[in-house]
């Protein structure tokens, strides 16, 4: 099967639902990992709506947000 990517259209409401599964998976992460038996991972939430070419810290503090958090879970002390 071949895609006629040229000018292709994808409905916007289907990119609404995917939008909408996706954050309520991610709003949800313990209890959809927990109905399969299995601890749910620490997930970072970063702000990619921010201009980084005006906001010139952004990268240091996203960056320094991974730092933390990988720190705490390798230390034992998230808090998910």
């Amino acid at each position: 099967m071949k895609r006629d990517t040229k000018g292709e259209n994808i409905p916007v409401g289907y990119l609404q639902r995917i939008n909408d599964l996706y954050s309520e998976m991610f709003d949800n992460i313990a209890s959809v990992y927990s109905a399969y038996g299995v601890t749910a991972p620490k997930v970072i939430k970063i702000d990619a709506s921010v201009d980084f070419n005006e906001d010139k810290g952004y990268h240091e503090r996203v960056f320094d947000l991974i730092k933390k958090t990988m720190g705490e879970a390798k230390s034992g002390n998230s808090s998910n």
